[in-house]
């Protein structure tokens, strides 16, 4: 590179080399170089607005670096591409903050690119999903919907824009339509982890216990065949027939027997492990991909009443992935429906302490709170549930609880109007999945 100072493809490559070995941060630096050396080239811009998006999770840079092209080369070729980058940006942005009136401004700014980029370039599959995901987030369904089948005549294969069809159909409570989404879409990639999360929660919403239990097991017996190097304690367990699911609870339970382990006392088993103090172990992506799957499971079991089973679960979830907020929430939601909401609250401020504006963390303390009647209390958390995520209609419902509980009779009937009217159009999962989707190749 000493000869060839000038040539701003090098100086890509070379980011891309160290992006290839995984030194993130040195190719932030080398594109941070490239920036300042090339400031006119659109294309050095632009990939260094993608990768700042994406990898560097840097979605500021990459409002900066795109921008400059929206702003300086009306017309050219590449801005369609710089209007979407610059959309994501801003989209992301919005995801990531706290303030109400903050995030949703971020939020038009990203769809009014996005639009912009659709508009230039209404034949690319990208800029259609990436919009109908934003409609969708946004609630407007129907715009979302049309963005996503105009997305499809063009690649009827887009497995993105199959799950979020599918998605779509749940929060119009079309279930049977969006089983038969989501059965072509992995049909078509059958490794996506996501997909089959979607196709567990469609079982659980019809009560087909049955059907989700053996989504849960061809879940765990595809990552035992993809990952099978790695540490499972209890895979091999629960999938030794491999025909029939009818076990997985008997299974289950004597892996917790062996555990030798009082449900009582999970809390405090778990407690020293969740503990800020000291250097955390880090997880390996497909060890916290499996503890995923075992919070799904426990899921199940909860919602058929098998507590113990479920308790084992969460347990496998925690033993991989101790520090990760969406287990610490997990084995609350089991020690709770095991009655024991001293263990339960310990679990959830836990995840609240690692994320301290998670809007589900804040949903289930103000519940217990409520149930305690501490309503001063709850409703705190529930107002700050409802200020992180205006969508939470779980907040919005146990908020009218506990201010019919105050007397505020007027006031609860507001929350549960606006609680009804968000849950009708609540998906079974967040529309956000689709973005990372769960497929080995992205671990």
């Amino acid at each position: 590179m000493r000869f060839t100072m000038a040539n701003p493809h090098l100086w890509t490559q070379f980011a891309q080399a160290l992006i290839s070995n995984g030194q993130v941060k040195q190719a932030l630096a080398v594109f941070h170089e490239c920036v300042s050396q090339f400031p006119d080239d659109p294309l050095t811009l632009l990939t260094a607005a993608n990768f700042a998006v994406g990898k560097a999770e840097r979605p500021d840079l990459c409002v900066e670096w795109s921008n400059k092209v929206v702003e300086r080369f009306k017309g050219h070729f590449l801005e369609a591409r710089a209007q979407f980058l610059l959309g994501r940006g801003y989209w992301v942005l919005s995801e990531q903050e706290t303030v109400s009136h903050k995030r949703q401004e971020l939020h038009r700014k990203g769809l009014k690119h996005l639009e912009a980029a659709v508009e230039i370039d209404s034949k690319d599959v990208s800029y259609l999903f990436h919009l109908a995901v934003c409609l969708a987030e946004s609630r407007q369904l129907h715009n979302a919907k049309k963005e996503v089948q105009r997305s499809l005549t063009i690649n009827q294969g887009h497995t993105g824009c199959l799950h979020l069809l599918a998605l779509i159909l749940t929060a119009e409570k079309a279930y049977a339509e969006a089983a038969k989404i989501c059965d072509l879409a992995l049909q078509k990639q059958p490794d996506n982890f996501g997909l089959l999360d979607c196709k567990i929660r469609l079982d659980m919403a019809v009560d087909n216990t049955s059907g989700a239990l053996a989504s849960c097991k061809a879940a765990l017996a595809l990552w035992r065949s993809l990952y099978s190097e790695e540490r499972s304690r209890l895979i091999d367990q629960v999938i030794q027939d491999e025909h029939s699911m009818s076990e997985l609870d008997t299974k289950l339970q004597d892996y917790a027997n062996l555990e030798m382990v009082d449900p009582d006392l999970a809390s405090d088993t778990g407690s020293s492990q969740f503990t800020m103090s000291g250097p955390r172990a880090s997880v390996s992506a497909s060890n916290a991909l499996q503890a995923r799957i075992w919070c799904t499971v426990a899921d199940v079991f909860l919602k058929a009443g098998k507590t113990s089973d479920a308790l084992s679960c969460v347990r496998e979830a925690q033993f991989l992935a101790p520090h990760f907020p969406s287990v610490l929430l997990s084995y609350g939601r089991v020690m709770q429906a095991s009655n024991n909401e001293k263990a339960s609250g310990e679990l959830y401020r836990s995840a609240l302490a690692l994320q301290p504006t998670n809007p589900i963390a804040l949903t289930l303390i103000g519940q217990l709170m409520y149930h305690s009647k501490r309503y001063d209390q709850a409703e705190k958390y529930l107002q700050e549930a409802t200020a992180v995520d205006q969508l939470n209609h779980e907040a919005w419902y146990w908020l009218g609880e506990v201010f019919l509980s105050q007397g505020h009779k007027e006031l609860a009937a507001n929350c549960y109007r606006t609680a009804l009217d968000l849950e009708l159009t609540a998906p079974l999962q967040p529309f956000s999945v689709v973005l990372s989707s769960l497929i080995p190749s992205s671990l």
